[in-house]
């Protein structure tokens, strides 16, 4: 379940099954907008309930409607949306997938990328010869589609 965001509107939900490819001028646009949700465990269709939000609203209105006004009253806490975790691991593998730059340089384990993964080194300069060498094997190696 994606929800998109635009600056001027309410979240809005969408719904898919195949994330989106994206064009490289849209990617960090596409990442910052999203919120994605994963559901891992999808109800199997003998055992799905038609028109299960009616029945729930129906039987526990109240219960939902504390709900409601608790996660609206976290929202104004926050500031912002909680954030699940499993949406920023999919957010940075869709922007491996549509960056094969940037899966090189989050992937390789030959290349260092951040002043964190260089702390209490030596060596922190990489010559862009040797960069584009690595970057190259690493697609030779089948790692970047």
């Amino acid at each position: 379940m994606l929800f998109g965001k635009h600056s001027r509107s309410k979240p809005f939900p969408c719904n898919c099954s195949v994330l989106p490819r994206v064009e490289r001028s849209a990617e960090a646009a596409f990442n910052r907008r999203w919120l994605i949700f994963q559901f891992q465990h999808p109800i199997d269709m003998q055992r799905r309930i038609a028109d299960i939000d009616r029945i729930v609203v129906a039987q526990e209105a109240e219960a939902v409607a504390d709900w409601a006004v608790e996660g609206y009253m976290r929202l104004v806490t926050q500031g912002d949306y909680t954030i699940p975790g499993s949406h920023e691991t999919i957010i940075q593998d869709i922007a491996n997938e549509n960056n094969s730059v940037r899966y090189f340089l989050s992937c390789s384990p030959r290349i260092r990328v951040g002043r964190v993964a260089h702390a209490g080194k030596t060596g922190a300069r990489t010559l862009a010869t040797k960069l584009h060498d690595e970057y190259f094997s690493f697609c030779l190696a089948g790692k970047v589609v």
